[in-house]
């Protein structure tokens, strides 16, 4: 959809130039699709075809000439209305998409394994907690899950929790955008604190990304992570899982600061009714 909207009907615009100058409206749509910038300009510049003039007598008369530039008044509104739909969409429309595609996401935690630890990222087969879709369950309470690993055949547990509040970042990652605090023991990548956002880039250097937390209304420490392995932009690792979750089975409060790119510091608020179970029981 977005290749037709972008491409084709911007063609239509040096088509319907050329062809009132006497050149083919398929050729040159075809050209105006592939190279815009370029068929344009060189529509506007062309000479129109000479035709045959009426010989004398002749009762062939036009009324009044057409300008060799000209472009239907209608074809210009659909071109313009319908690039201005793509953009209105890309902004916003993407957002519902976006709280949908969280809960699935994060359910199968395609985030697989800080990097440095030379384990293969997880694209399918781990089912961790499932987040409700719903908005009314942001930051409501830990969910758990507990599995079997497809190729180990061992137990694979999680807890997941939303953020109760939702990043405010700049095109293209506009609309609600969540965070999610993830404990995961898994067979084959380990015991892992993960933090996920629907979308953005967290900033990292090489090796850790510098977090800040707090805990209730504890001070402020430092949250070293590691990027993930699969050099994703939304996930990042705790280079010290057991220290977070020693803290998080007494907090019922959690803010996370994340650095954006672009966007400066984002604080992820997490506020739960109970604290965390771990391992879930």
């Amino acid at each position: 959809m977005e290749v037709l909207i972008f491409f084709v009907l911007p063609g239509l615009i040096p088509a319907a130039i050329a062809s009132n100058k006497g050149r083919s409206f398929a050729l040159w749509w075809l050209y105006g699709a592939s190279l815009f910038i370029v068929a344009l300009p060189m529509a506007l510049l062309m000479k129109p075809k000479q035709v045959a003039t009426p010989k004398e007598g002749s009762r062939d008369i036009t009324a009044k000439a057409r300008p060799d530039n000209y472009v239907p008044g209608w074809l210009v509104l659909v071109v313009f209305v319908a690039l201005g739909g793509f953009i209105w969409f890309m902004a916003n429309g993407g957002s519902s998409e976006s709280s949908a595609s969280s809960s699935s996401a994060v359910a199968s935690v395609d985030a697989g394994s800080p990097q440095g630890t030379g384990r293969e990222v997880s694209k399918a087969g781990d089912n961790t907690a499932k987040a409700p879709a719903t908005e009314s369950a942001h930051g409501a309470k830990w969910i758990y899950n507990v599995s079997t690993d497809s190729m180990s055949g061992k137990k694979n547990a999680t807890a997941l929790i939303v953020s109760r509040n939702s990043l405010h970042l700049s095109f293209p990652y506009t609309g609600k955008n969540y965070g999610h605090l993830i404990v995961r023991k898994h067979p084959q990548y380990g015991l892992d604190v993960i933090v996920l956002v629907d979308k953005g880039q967290i900033l990292c250097d090489v090796y850790t990304c510098k977090l800040k937390i707090r805990f209730d209304g504890g001070p402020v420490q430092n949250f070293t992570m590691a990027p993930s392995a699969d050099h994703s932009s939304t996930v990042v690792f705790a280079k010290y899982p057991q220290w977070a979750i020693k803290r998080l089975r007494k907090a019922k409060k959690v803010l996370i600061q994340v650095p954006m790119y672009q966007e400066g510091n984002q604080v992820l608020k997490f506020d739960v009714n109970k604290s965390l179970i771990w391992p879930p029981r």
